[in-house]
């Protein structure tokens, strides 16, 4: 086996501090910690988290990837509707409290693992599925039936910091028809604003009341900034499964065949080296802007349990080497 200084043409260095600019695989002896250091790149990658309670997707979701919330959704046959809710703690989910109604809510759900709105949906009688105008708050411990929205849509984007304050946007009515209608939710009430340039429905939302995006039905992008919408940056694909700021979101196409995490910025979008090993088409998704997310669920060939966690990469990064 060759020695690191047959690879790198010297021995490793001693010194009493960190070098100042190391490179990419530079390694030393820190003799102050007494602790042998490098320089290593640590990308983007995905771990499976514990599984979701059901197989099933078009699940409504809120949270971050150590506090998520998945509720309702799809089971096979698909015709059929849930009202389970379950709890993610970063390792296991744990079922909680159902919904008062058996709904699929995706993408139309927005808030935190403790306060968090589901909106409208499909539910029973099947078939056919009927649309739902119900909306229900979830306080940490009990679902309840709140004001429902002005205009019964379903598969909206979502998204607002709490269960108290949010926006829906898109989606679909009677007719399969894509829509622009926008509304505000303030705790008690819901409120038509200005649409949306282009209507779109099965569709990411990410940001807040005040400050948020509209991406996916389409690579068209909108930015909300609490009063009207604003074409941006295009998305690389049509994306339906994610979330996160208006300057950094996660996300997916929602597509079985497409293993490929989407991140922006907020001025551009790149691909992520990490793929999914199981897709989450139609899946759930919490996450935590800029640095982490859960997709959980989804139907690629057949409806699927699974739980990806996807972590963003520090990039080069000094890290201690140790016997362990």
């Amino acid at each position: 086996m060759a020695t690191y200084k047959e690879i790198h043409g010297t021995n490793i260095e001693a010194v009493a501090s960190d070098p100042s600019n190391p490179v990419e695989g530079q390694v030393w002896y820190n003799s102050t910690s007494n602790k042998l250091k490098g320089r290593a790149f640590i990308g983007d990658s995905i771990a499976t988290g514990g599984n979701y309670p059901q197989s099933l997707y078009q699940a409504g979701s809120a949270g971050t990837q150590t506090a998520a919330i998945g509720f309702g959704g799809r089971v096979p046959p698909s015709s059929n509707r849930t009202a389970v809710a379950a709890i993610y703690n970063g390792t296991n989910w744990t079922t909680v409290n159902s919904m008062n109604s058996r709904r699929s809510i995706f993408q139309s759900s927005f808030g935190t693992s403790t306060s968090a709105i589901g909106v409208n949906g499909q539910g029973p009688p099947s078939p056919p599925p009927a649309f739902s105008t119900a909306v229900e708050e979830y306080n940490g411990t009990n679902w309840t039936e709140v004001a429902s929205t002005n205009t019964k849509r379903r598969i909206m984007s979502g998204c607002g910091a709490t269960g108290t304050s949010g926006l829906v946007a898109g989606g679909l009515n009677d007719a399969a028809e894509n829509q622009v209608l926008t509304e505000t939710w303030n705790g008690s009430s819901w409120t038509e604003v200005n649409d949306l340039n282009t209507a779109r429905s099965q569709s990411v939302g990410a940001g807040t009341i005040t400050a948020a995006v509209a991406a996916g039905g389409t690579d068209l992008v909108e930015s909300w900034n609490g009063t009207n919408w604003t074409a941006i940056t295009a998305s690389p694909t049509a994306l339906s499964v994610g979330g996160g700021t208006q300057t950094a979101i996660i996300a997916n196409a929602g597509s079985s065949s497409d293993s490929s995490v989407f991140i922006y910025n907020g001025s551009s979008w790149a691909t992520s080296a990490a793929t999914f090993s199981t897709t989450h088409p139609s899946g759930g998704f919490s996450g935590n802007p800029g640095t982490a997310a859960l997709f959980f669920a989804g139907s690629p060939s057949s409806t699927t349990n699974v739980t990806s966690e996807f972590n963003f990469g520090t990039g080069a990064t000094t890290v201690t080497f140790t016997n362990s």
